[in-house]
């Protein structure tokens, strides 16, 4: 969804419009690529989530979220109190 809206627009109606569309998904590559080294280099399953609410964040996904989440595709909602 928060692709879309950048190439919403056809290329090459606007040049600012097209520099800023390479320009942001150049950061988001850039983002990607660097919460990536980050869990290479910790030894963490991380991967880049994005929200209306948050914006862009790092998920740390744990092996027993793993060991769980196989196990449960069946079920639509785990819920907790």
């Amino acid at each position: 969804m928060r692709l879309q809206r950048c190439f919403s627009v056809r290329g090459n109606i606007n040049g600012l419009l097209d520099v800023a569309r390479r320009t942001y998904c150049e950061i988001v590559e850039d983002i990607e690529r660097h919460v990536r080294e980050l869990g290479q280099h910790h030894g963490v399953n991380v991967r880049v989530g994005y929200n209306a609410q948050r914006g862009y964040h790092v998920q740390v996904v744990s092996f027993l979220y793993q060991i769980i989440h196989a196990n449960l595709r069946g079920y639509r909602r785990i819920a907790s109190k």
